[in-house]
């Protein structure tokens, strides 16, 4: 099941995107996104933008804890976070 702005308001942590053209990653607050309890839209249908290269063309993961969060911006391999992604 694909994970939606519902889903993402309820894990209290901001969206975890890397862009797949130049692998910059962010994290984006999902008040930003309009994640809100009720709100089914899927996140791969979120229309984002890479601040680096323009590229629409990214991943994203729903991070469980603060310190997901903090492994993924500091560079994690991704493979501990498959379960995650949205």
């Amino acid at each position: 099941m694909p994970y939606n702005l519902h889903s993402l308001a309820g894990s209290s942590q901001p969206l975890c995107v890397i862009c797949k053209m130049c692998g910059h990653r962010s994290t984006v607050p999902g008040e930003r996104l309009g994640a809100h309890s009720g709100n089914m839209q899927e996140i791969w249908r979120l229309r984002l933008v890479c601040s680096k290269c323009q590229s629409h063309s990214f991943d994203a993961y729903v991070m469980a804890t603060e310190k997901h969060t903090a492994d993924f911006i500091a560079g994690a391999d991704l493979e501990q976070y498959a379960g995650l992604k949205a």
